[in-house]
């Protein structure tokens, strides 16, 4: 019996001991592969946690605004230029100024630049900000795409332009400043938006006509001539408009002393017939000659301008009075002092009476002595 009872037991073990191989291979599958996974998953389930996910890149940089003071005053008349941005930026280094202004940027916030000037722009000047692709703040945001913005300087004063005119040579009178002025074309572009302290005078003895163009200190038609005229000598579109080209050649040549030396031209012409041109030079009637004007219903109209376009020959067309049009080809020696009524040469019988649709024509010969002395902005009265 005992020996029975042994065999049982031994035969219970060995069934006990396949038994519990056959479980871990259950457990661990087939060979080769680890519970890795598994355990992992488990651990998951039971701790609710897993590997570090990868830190999210920061926010992108943004310029929220750009404001600048073209109003301000002098000295200081571009005024302080802020940018704003979204985030706390790392600074001002690749922010640019187009022209390159004289000046300084600096931090006041965390989150703005200032660009503080020095010097004072031209008038009607565009001044151009580019906040480059790349600029960064502290987090290490980049701006993704270049942030630019463009703005215009306001005008300059017509009271000063008209002084610095005069001081030039191109007006009939002169202008001496009170105190002496800047030696540098920079320097003296600063005073262009008010005018300075000091006092005109008649360079000659001017025709009544040309002096009654001049009332108290300025005169608009007197400017607008005298800056045709400038215009014309130093090769700038001649559009009568002070832009930021004009305001610095014409700040260079007074500051050097480069002063227009010619003659001033004006030309005065009388409708009461006989009717006549008058062509004066600093004041002296250089030239005169029987002209004709418009007719009835095409009357050149009296008062005075400036010339502003001239042709040494064009085709001439328009209508008449009396309805039917007239096309003149190789008009010479033209003028055009307002709208479509030009100073010109036109073969006629006899001059000194209404004949032109408006214009005031010259013989031919006379003309092209009258075109080589007039020039742009000269000033064109006609009196009835």
């Amino acid at each position: 019996m005992r020996a029975r009872t042994w065999t049982l037991i031994t035969v219970s073990l060995v069934v006990a001991a396949v038994a519990s191989t056959a479980g871990a291979v259950a457990a661990f599958g087939p060979a080769g592969r680890t519970p890795t996974a598994r355990v992992a998953a488990t651990d998951v389930a039971a701790t609710g946690s897993a590997s570090p996910s990868p830190t999210p890149p920061p926010p992108a940089l943004t310029v929220t605004s750009v404001t600048h003071a073209t109003e301000a005053t002098t000295p200081d008349l571009l005024g302080v230029v802020t940018v704003s941005f979204s985030s706390p930026v790392e600074g001002a280094g690749g922010l640019t100024l187009v022209p390159d202004l004289a000046g300084s940027w600096i931090q006041p916030t965390p989150t703005t630049l200032e660009f503080l000037p020095t010097s004072v722009p031209l008038p009607l000047q565009k001044i151009t900000l580019t906040v480059p692709a790349g600029t960064r703040d502290v987090a290490g945001g980049t701006l993704a795409v270049a942030s630019t913005t463009s703005w215009t300087t306001r005008a300059g004063d017509p009271a000063r332009l008209q002084q610095l005119l005069a001081e030039d040579g191109y007006l009939p009178l002169s202008f001496t400043p009170s105190t002496a002025e800047p030696t540098s074309g920079a320097a003296l572009a600063a005073t262009s938006f008010a005018p300075v302290t000091g006092s005109y005078a008649w360079r000659f003895v001017p025709p009544a006509t040309l002096q009654a163009l001049f009332t108290g200190a300025q005169s608009a038609l007197l400017t607008r001539g005298a800056l045709l005229a400038f215009q014309a000598d130093h090769h700038l579109a001649t559009d009568g408009l002070a832009g930021p080209d004009v305001w610095s050649a014409l700040t260079t040549a007074v500051a050097t002393g480069a002063k227009n030396t010619s003659p001033y031209t004006y030309v005065l012409v009388d409708k009461s017939v006989p009717q006549k041109l008058y062509l004066y030079r600093d004041g002296t009637v250089a030239l005169s000659t029987p002209a004709n004007t418009g007719v009835s219903g095409a009357q050149t109209p009296a008062g005075s301008w400036a010339v502003y376009a001239r042709y040494a020959s064009q085709t001439m067309s328009g209508t008449n009075p009396d309805g039917t049009h007239y096309s003149d080809p190789g008009v010479p020696w033209i003028s055009y002092f307002v709208g479509g009524d030009a100073v010109h040469g036109f073969p006629r019988a006899t001059y000194g009476t209404p004949q032109s649709v408006g214009c005031v024509e010259l013989p031919v010969t006379t003309a092209q002595q009258v075109y080589a002395l007039m020039g742009y902005g000269d000033i064109v009265t006609v009196t009835n």
